[in-house]
């Protein structure tokens, strides 16, 4: 079992007597890439700045288990840079920061753009780069001191998706040398994809907590995927949910299973072009968390 590097326990904050976070509760990793997910206006961005120490709960608590509170590296959603400076000039000046010497930040600097493929731009000022490289530089900045704690908010937000895989990557190598990395992203694919654990906040609340996977299994577990020339027959045990182009998604009730529904399309003589049961995707739980959780607030 890994070690834990944060805790958060039963953590609430109010603004101007509204509550936007209620009693969240969770704990990261080293070596783990955590995702908080929800929509605009969830809490996402106040969660991670009580992490990070910028604000104060109201209740509850975060513990890091760190030696220091600069083994953390922080990227806002709000990015800021001093464009005239110079790449490696601001980067070193990050770092200094930190604590580093000015040499140990200089080099660290160098490596860091080196392994971005920006090295050739180390003398160049901000102002004259694009906004994605300029992302990348933020990013190096966050990495300058080695953090052992990552805070990332919505760290892919106006990357193409060369940068986006590159960031990905970025992350990828900071989980797998023992850091733990949370992020906060509206981009769902990314999350199921790098994200070991998740959790699915709303008005300020976890709605849904645990391992993507295990999540869709848990309420897509009997999603079927089809496609099929000429009309669908009807099926017993199963009811259409989703139509997208030529695909056909069914919900299995009760005890029916996929074999079911497949001798059944069979028999009625139904011509198909594509079969797939199993789970569905991270991107349809949560649209349907946030669908039902709305419903629930405007019947109150």
């Amino acid at each position: 079992m890994r070690a834990e590097a944060v805790v958060v326990s039963g953590v609430r904050k109010s603004f101007a007597g509204r509550e936007v976070l209620r009693g969240m509760s969770f704990s990261v990793g080293r070596g783990e890439v955590f995702g908080i997910l929800g929509p605009n206006g969830a809490g996402k961005t106040t969660l991670i700045r009580i992490i990070a120490g910028l604000l104060k709960p109201d209740a509850g608590e975060v513990r890091l288990n760190l030696p220091r509170r600069e083994a953390v590296g922080y990227l806002p959603e709000e990015r800021g840079v001093y464009r005239r400076a110079r790449v490696a000039d601001f980067l070193r000046y990050l770092g200094e920061l930190r604590g580093m010497d000015a040499k140990e930040a200089e080099r660290r600097a160098l490596h860091l753009l080196e392994r971005m493929g920006m090295l050739s731009h180390a003398r160049r000022r901000l102002e004259e780069l694009s906004k994605g490289m300029v992302q990348k530089v933020q990013m190096a900045g966050v990495l300058i001191h080695s953090p052992e704690v990552l805070l990332l908010d919505e760290p892919f937000s106006g990357l193409d998706p060369v940068n986006t895989r590159e960031m990905e990557r970025l992350i990828e190598e900071q989980r797998d040398a023992g850091a733990a990395v949370i992020l906060s992203t509206h981009m769902i694919e990314r999350a199921e994809r790098l994200c070991e654990r998740i959790v699915m906040i709303h008005r300020g609340m976890a709605v849904l907590q645990g391992m993507p996977e295990e999540i869709c299994r848990a309420h897509y577990g009997g999603r079927i995927r089809l496609e099929v020339h000429g009309e669908l027959p009807e099926i017993e045990g199963a009811r259409v949910v989703g139509r997208r182009g030529g695909e056909v998604v069914l919900e299995v009730e009760g005890g029916t299973a996929p074999a079911d529904v497949l001798r059944q399309l069979m028999s009625a003589g139904a011509e198909l072009r594509r079969f797939e049961a199993g789970a569905g995707s991270l991107r349809e739980v949560f649209v349907r968390m946030v669908e039902e959780n709305e419903g629930r607030a405007g019947g109150c």
